[in-house]
C-alpha cells in the first residue's frame, strides 16, 4: 500500500483542497492518504471556522482516509515549527512514503535547493541572517533577506505556500527521513485574497471564511465540495457557531490584565510584555491592540500567536522542551474504511503513542506527553467555551475518533 501524506487546515475543506488532493493521488499513485490536520486553532493563532471533529468529517467525506491531529503547540508556531511538528508525526508513524504540498512554484527541485541552504545554514548564511536580525527585522524577514543574497528567485522566499513547502523539504532533510516530497502547483487565487473567485470556483480559504462571517452560506456552495458544504450547513442548523478571531477578544483581553508573567510565555522576549500591557488600556479591540504593539520585527501574524500563547499559557520552557522532542503521540481524529486498515499497519511501525480513547490512555502518556496534551485538552475546552451556548468542557476524553463506513 503507497501511502501519501498531507500538512492541513482545512479550515474549512474547499475546492482548492480538493483539486490538490486529486492531483496529489494522480502524481503519486498513491492507495492511502492520510493527514496531519490542525486542531482547534491555527497557525494564524486563531479559532479554526469550525471544531476539529466536523473539519475531520468534512476531510474524510472528501477523499482523505485518515485524520491526525497536530498538537496546538505545533499548529499555533511559526512556519518552521509548523512544518517541524507535521513532519515529525508523518514520520514517525513509520508507513508514509510520500508528502504533497501545494505550492505557487509548483518546481519541487528549486524549492528542494533553498530548503538545502536552510537545513545546513552556512556560517556565511548565519552572518548575514544576524546581521538582519540586528537590524531590527522579524526572523523571517531577516531570513528572507539573507536568501536573497544567494541568487535565488525572490518569490519563491515570499509566497506563503513556497515558504511553508521549503519547510517541510527542511524538516525531511534534517529528520534525513525516507518520505519523498511532490507539490502540486497552486490553481486559483492568492492565499489571502478576500473575494470569492467566480472565474472557475476555486477561492482562497480566507475568502470562503469571510462570506460565512457575512452569513452568506449559499454564496459558498459552488466553492466548496458538496459533501464539505453540507456538513457545514447541518453544523450551523445543529447550533454549532463559526468561529472567528473576535470572538476571543475577551477571553484574551481578561487574561492580559490578570497575567503578570506574560514574559514567561513563548517567543517573548524584548520588553514586549511591557508593550502589551501598555497598549490594553489604551485599545478597544483585538485587532486595534495588535496593530498597536505590531513591529519591524514583531509582524501580526507572530503577535496573534503570541496572544493565543498567552490565553493557553504555552510557556518558553515548555516550548523548549517540546521543540527539541517534537509531537510525543498520535491522536486520530477520524479514519475511514481504508485508514482503519492504516492503523493496523502503524501499531507495528510507529514510534509513538497512538491515542484513540483519550479518556483510557491518558495515563499511559510520559510526563512530556502530558504536559503537551493539556495544551490540546485546554484549547478544545476554550473553543467548546466560544462556540456553544451549552458549557461543554471536556471533548477530548469523551468524543472518540470520526468514523466513516462505506
Amino acid at each position: 500500500m503507497t501511502v501519501l501524506g498531507i500538512v492541513s487546515e482545512y479550515n474549512p475543506f474547499h475546492n482548492g483542497h480538493l483539486y490538490h488532493l486529486k492531483k496529489s493521488i494522480e502524481v503519486t499513485k498513491a492507495d492511502a492518504i492520510v493527514t496531519v490536520m490542525s486542531g482547534n486553532f491555527t497557525q494564524r493563532g486563531e479559532p479554526a471556522l469550525f471544531n476539529k471533529w466536523i473539519r475531520t468529517e468534512a476531510a474524510l467525506k472528501s477523499g482523505i482516509n485518515l485524520v491526525i491531529e497536530l498538537p496546538v503547540c505545533y499548529s499555533t508556531s511559526s512556519a518552521e515549527l509548523f512544518a517541524f511538528g507535521a513532519v515529525s508525526l508523518l514520520n514517525s508513524i513509520g508507513i508514509v512514503d510520500y508528502i504533497s504540498f501545494g505550492s505557487e512554484n509548483g518546481d519541487i527541485k528549486e524549492l528542494m535547493e533553498i530548503a538545502k541552504l536552510l537545513s545546513t545554514e552556512d556560517n556565511d548564511f548565519k552572518f548575514r541572517l544576524k546581521n538582519f536580525l540586528k537590524a531590527g527585522y522579524s526572523f523571517a524577514r531577516a531570513r528572507q533577506l539573507a536568501i536573497d543574497r544567494e541568487s535565488f528567485n525572490k518569490k519563491l522566499i515570499t509566497s506563503p505556500n513556497n515558504i511553508l513547502g521549503i519547510e517541510y523539504l527542511k524538516w525531511l532533510i534534517r529528520l534525513e527521513s525516507k518520505i519523498v516530497p511532490v507539490t502540486i502547483k497552486r490553481l486559483g487565487p492568492e492565499y489571502n485574497d478576500q473575494e470569492l473567485n467566480e472565474a472557475n470556483h476555486i477561492s482562497s480559504a480566507t475568502s470562503i471564511r469571510n462570506t460565512l462571517k457575512n452569513g452568506d452560506l449559499e454564496k459558498v456552495l459552488q466553492h466548496l465540495p458538496y459533501s464539505s458544504y453540507e456538513i457545514i450547513r447541518n453544523a450551523l442548523l445543529n447550533g454549532q457557531k463559526p468561529l472567528f478571531k473576535s470572538d476571543m477578544e475577551r477571553l484574551i483581553y481578561y487574561e492580559l490584565i490578570k497575567n503578570d508573567k506574560i514574559e514567561e510565555i513563548f517567543d517573548v522576549s524584548e520588553g514586549l510584555h511591557k508593550r502589551i500591557k501598555d497598549r490594553i488600556y489604551q485599545s478597544q479591540s483585538l485587532d486595534e491592540l495588535l496593530l498597536g504593539i505590531k513591529t519591524k520585527r514583531y509582524a501580526y501574524s507572530r503577535l496573534s500567536r503570541i496572544l493565543f500563547h498567552i490565553l493557553i499559557k504555552y510557556t518558553k520552557n515548555e516550548a523548549n522542551s517540546f521543540n527539541q522532542t517534537g509531537p510525543l503521540y498520535v491522536r486520530i481524529l477520524g479514519f475511514d474504511n481504508t485508514g482503519r486498515k492504516i492503523i493496523r499497519e502503524m501499531k507495528d511501525k510507529c514510534a509513538l503513542p497512538i491515542i484513540t480513547n483519550l479518556g483510557k490512555q491518558y495515563n499511559n502518556l510520559s510526563e512530556t506527553a502530558k504536559k503537551m496534551m493539556h495544551k490540546d485538552i485546554l484549547s478544545t475546552d476554550i473553543y467548546s467555551l466560544l462556540s456553544s451556548n451549552d458549557i461543554n468542557i471536556g471533548q477530548d476524553y469523551v468524543r472518540g475518533p470520526v468514523v466513516i463506513t462505506t
